[in-house]
């Protein structure tokens, strides 16, 4: 048996189709994902601090509604 002989080569492929400038405009950046998650942590982290802040009034608004009722009950149509 003669060994595989088999060679890569690279070829040059200039896209000359607008759909394809079009979807390089579009492909995502890195930079763009990094900053995305350090937004979305961000909001994360205010939304987390907001609950903690808020926990005892929002416990104290459950004991209220549950011992009361919701206020405007009696207008639920479901």
């Amino acid at each position: 048996m003669s060994p595989d002989l088999t060679y890569k080569t690279s070829a040059a492929i200039s896209p000359k189709h607008a759909s394809v400038d079009e979807a390089k405009s579009l492909e995502p950046r890195l930079s763009h994902a990094g900053d995305a998650c350090t937004r979305q942590a961000k909001v994360e982290s205010i939304a987390d601090r907001w609950r903690r802040e808020n926990a005892k009034a929002i416990a104290s608004s459950n004991v209220w509604a549950d011992q009361e009722g919701l206020p405007l009950e009696r207008y639920r149509q479901f």
